[in-house]
């Protein structure tokens, strides 16, 4: 673990690190951090802070937190107000929002509490649509989200409400089939439920 930051303190008793300002950390050259006033918890291998703060791993994928714990040793990372850039290939990311966020990075499990994900335009192979979704609560990993009081739409985004979504009690988003699968759903026209 390499740490540069402005202004660093060792409580050399505690085991206990803080930095002051800018502070850019390697984690075995698999995950970049770059906040502010961390604190690093030697025992027990814990990076933490409550300024945002973004992690880069060794893909690409990104995570913005205004507040964060990770665990090294664990490799698992909780925050607030959870900003996820999920990197596939060039031009297709899908972009993740969790209120509160729980991810094991190492077999790239997460848990989040009010999602909103906007995939990647071309997702349905219609450059056209903005196909989104908003849940209470997800959970999934690299193949599926699973997503809990759902709602989906791909119309293009205006300041109207959308001319259809799909809202649904739980809700499945197969990565590789590129499909959506609903459980007790109603479609809605312009907010009114038809079928």
């Amino acid at each position: 673990i390499i740490i540069n930051a402005e202004k660093m303190f060792y409580l050399k008793s505690d085991e206990i690190i803080y930095t002051v300002g800018k502070t850019l950390i390697n984690v075995d050259d698999q995950y970049y951090i770059e906040g502010y006033d961390l604190t690093f918890l030697k025992n027990k291998m814990i990076l933490s802070s409550n300024k945002e703060t973004t992690i880069t791993d060794i893909n690409s994928n990104v995570y913005k937190l205004a507040q964060f714990e990770y665990s090294i040793n664990e490799e698992v990372l909780k925050g607030e107000k959870v900003f996820y850039r999920r990197n596939e290939q060039e031009n297709k990311e899908d972009e993740y929002y969790f209120e509160t966020g729980f991810f094991n990075l190492k077999n790239s499990k997460f848990l989040g509490t009010s999602t909103d994900i906007k995939f990647h335009k071309t997702l349905f192979d219609n450059e056209e649509n903005d196909p989104r979704v908003k849940a209470a609560t997800s959970y999934g990993d690299e193949y599926n989200t699973y997503l809990d009081k759902a709602v989906f739409t791909s119309c293009k985004k205006n300041n109207k409400c959308p001319p259809w979504k799909m809202r649904a009690k739980k809700m499945q988003h197969d990565k590789i089939k590129k499909q959506i699968i609903y459980k007790n759903a109603w479609l809605e026209l312009y907010d009114f439920p038809v079928a």
